[in-house]
């Protein structure tokens, strides 16, 4: 019995130094991300942007609402009216999706800042909205006044591509290249598939052997894609398509794979059969494929991991069960800073709790905060190994652009940084121009008049502020004065 556990060691150390030498990272933390209110009973992540924050819907009586969760908050994105299912998040918080009216129809949105707005359709009365990039290019599906088209929406204005019979318009790249699928034609069938339009030019992708059925799911700035295809046997397979070359995604010994993510540095998520017909999550890099749930620790109590989407910085937005249910979760293998908040006010000369999660295990940290947006920063503590600190503010701070920033002291490339948050004491303060407090100087901010013939010393001298009395007239003070 030794032997064998000596040999399970061996075997996750020589995984888990095979994972590092591909990946460049360690072990994932997993972290719940919570729900809009009571159990989380169906719904799911969607999409997640290079900051980390995710998107995604929630069943609640009967209703699908839109969620955003950022920095261990998950918040509401409202509606249109009725059910809400957002598809995107770009690096700038804008979100896009599909809402439904309270008159049944479907409109694609754009979310941001609170505010969700419709973004028309094409002269029908449905559309969908699926991908937007950093531009906030929209691409999506409406209906027209005749048929459907496939759009584009930029500069509040949306436009029809020139894709005929299109099914889909599923991702837009930063450089503008947008991928889908159209339906095509042979002498008894039709069928559908995947491709990119790129400067005007569609291009339909290659497909693995054999196979006739593909769709997409992602692209990245490389123009490499990723989706799914199947021939005759129905059986799906996860492909990896670049520069007119298509790879076949191995499984985990079973015959089905299918891919739900891609990032920039070619890293593809997904599910894939195993030998017991099990499906299995799978992060595929290269031709390598490794089963994700190795790389959690086995005694967290997660279990039968779902990933959805990835980014750049590899953090994964999925599905996890514990305790019974499935939960929205995020994996990582950076810690989050969940306190401050943005826009926070925290006072100065007390003491408040600076939080953070997805500390690793033994990591120790250093804490530091910047009164200027994080041009400079100043130590509150080093070596932390805690998920919290607790800090005694600096009692004369005044600033509208505190920041905390965390790092990992063994790697400093490994860090995190809080939102903007505000600091002031029981001072009174003014807002510059530029939006940071000032302390307030009544010679200097206050009112007042240089002009003695105006409001002569004579008369303002004589007010008497312990009786509330105008020694001009001898009445009372307004009781607004009061």
């Amino acid at each position: 019995m030794k032997y064998v556990i000596k040999l399970f060691l061996l075997v996750a150390t020589l995984s888990l130094t095979l994972w590092q030498s591909i990946y460049g990272q360690g072990m994932y933390t997993v972290i719940d991300l919570g729900s809009l209110g009571g159990a989380f009973l169906l719904g799911q992540p969607n999409a997640i942007n290079d900051k980390g924050h995710v998107v995604g819907k929630q069943l609640i009586n009967g209703k699908f609402h839109g969620f955003i969760w950022k920095n261990g908050i998950m918040n509401d994105l409202g509606s249109l009216g009725n059910d809400t299912d957002p598809t995107d998040i770009n690096n700038r918080d804008q979100v896009v999706g599909t809402s439904v009216l309270t008159s049944g129809e479907q409109r694609a949105f754009r979310w941001q800042n609170d505010t969700m707005i419709s973004l028309g359709t094409l002269g029908g009365a449905h559309s969908r909205a699926e991908g937007i990039n950093d531009s906030g290019q929209v691409v999506g599906w409406s209906q027209t006044s005749s048929g459907s088209a496939l759009f584009l929406w930029q500069n509040d204005s949306m436009t029809a591509l020139p894709i005929s019979e299109g099914n889909e318009a599923q991702d837009i790249a930063n450089n503008g290249h947008i991928i889908g699928v159209h339906r095509v034609h042979d002498s008894v069938s039709t069928f559908p598939r995947a491709f990119i339009f790129r400067n005007g030019v569609l291009t339909d992708l290659e497909r693995l052997p054999g196979h006739f059925n593909s769709n997409v799911v992602a692209s990245n700035e490389s123009d490499a894609v990723v989706g799914s295809s199947s021939g005759v046997g129905g059986n799906a397979q996860a492909y990896y398509w670049r520069n007119g070359g298509v790879t076949m995604i191995n499984t985990l010994g079973g015959n089905i794979s299918f891919t739900t993510g891609l990032n920039d540095s070619g890293q593809v998520v997904g599910l894939a059969r195993d030998a017991t017909l099990q499906d299995r999550p799978y992060i595929w890099k290269d031709g390598t494929l490794t089963d994700l749930q190795t790389m959690i620790d086995p005694n967290s109590g997660w279990t039968d991991l779902r990933p959805l989407a990835i980014n750049n910085r590899s953090e994964i937005a999925g599905l996890a069960f514990r305790n019974g249910s499935f939960h929205p979760v995020l994996l990582t293998n950076r810690a989050q800073i969940t306190r401050p908040q943005a826009g926070e006010r925290w006072i100065a000369g007390e003491q408040d709790t600076i939080r953070w999660t997805g500390r690793r295990q033994g990591q120790t940290l250093l804490v530091e905060y910047s009164a200027d947006s994080g041009r400079t920063y100043s130590t509150i503590s080093f070596g932390v190994d805690a998920d919290s600190l607790l800090w005694t503010i600096p009692g004369a701070e005044l600033t509208t652009r505190a920041r905390i920033k965390i790092t990992d002291i063994t790697n400093p490339a490994d860090s995190a940084l809080s939102d903007t948050f505000k600091i002031k004491g029981y001072v009174l303060t003014r807002m510059t121009s530029q939006g940071h407090y000032e302390a307030f100087t009544p010679n200097l901010h206050g009112w007042n008049y240089r002009n003695g013939t105006l409001w002569p010393r004579s008369w303002w001298s004589g007010f008497n502020y312990a009786t509330a009395t105008d020694s001009n007239t001898n009445g009372l003070y307004p009781s607004f004065f009061w």
